[in-house]
């Protein structure tokens, strides 16, 4: 049974001690050996969205505890698209829930920070990084997190999307397995963001010598060698 939350309680910690992270997967959608992704495509347009679930990181001196997503757009089509950036929302798809949802707190296409709106020119792809933030709570974590986002044709008609990530156990076999990672070229596994650190520390753009989809955002350990 879902479990109806104020929107802050999305970002949960448990009995007063923040959780190190919670991992969801895909509602609907068959994954294994790696991170689930929800996809949508039609004519004109495609997009991914992956969940690297929630943890605590540091921003502008403050710990928050942040969902962090992961989306692809891409346009099939002779005219650009746009997605604008405070129609993007983060929420508990219970009816029962209250409070109106996080409104996306950063968004990032590799070393660029997006603000305004994520403008997908015809025939051409956008992959970005996003950031949800909110203080640390005392409540339990939400079982199902659904993401909502808005496109914005040329004539201004509105297409809305949704999609549906459910929580998963400490047994799941689905989760990332083995112990904390670092690994200095990427920091990803199997396209989990640095799965098995706990709190992630400072978010803040790395610099790199080479184009990515992702850049990296924290340093989960001071003194580790760059």
């Amino acid at each position: 049974m879902l479990r109806g939350l104020p929107a802050l309680a999305l970002l949960a910690v448990a009995c007063a001690t923040p959780a190190p992270r919670c991992y969801y997967g895909p509602v609907g959608a068959e994954f294994a050996g790696t991170i689930g992704s929800w996809s949508f495509e039609n004519k004109n347009e495609a997009f991914i969205v992956r969940c690297q679930g929630s943890y605590l990181n540091e921003v502008e001196g403050q710990s928050v505890r942040t969902v962090h997503l992961q989306l692809t757009a891409t346009r099939t089509h002779g005219e650009s698209m746009t997605l604008p950036l405070e129609g993007i929302v983060l929420d508990n798809p219970d009816p029962a829930s209250i409070g109106p949802g996080l409104r996306v707190s950063e968004v990032w296409e590799g070393p660029e920070r997006l603000s305004g709106a994520l403008v997908v020119l015809p025939w051409s792809r956008r992959v970005v990084d996003m950031f949800f933030d909110a203080p640390p709570t005392t409540e339990e974590p939400s079982d199902f997190l659904r993401l909502r986002f808005r496109q914005r044709e040329g004539n201004g008609r509105l297409q809305l999307y949704e999609c549906q990530f459910f929580q998963l156990s400490d047994e799941d076999p689905r989760r990332p397995a083995g112990e904390a990672l670092h690994d200095p070229g990427f920091g990803y596994r199997d396209g989990y963001y640095f799965p098995g650190w706990g709190e992630l520390g400072e978010r803040r753009l790395r610099t790199a010598d080479e184009v990515r989809l992702f850049h990296l955002f924290h340093d989960p350990e001071e003194g580790l060698l760059w």
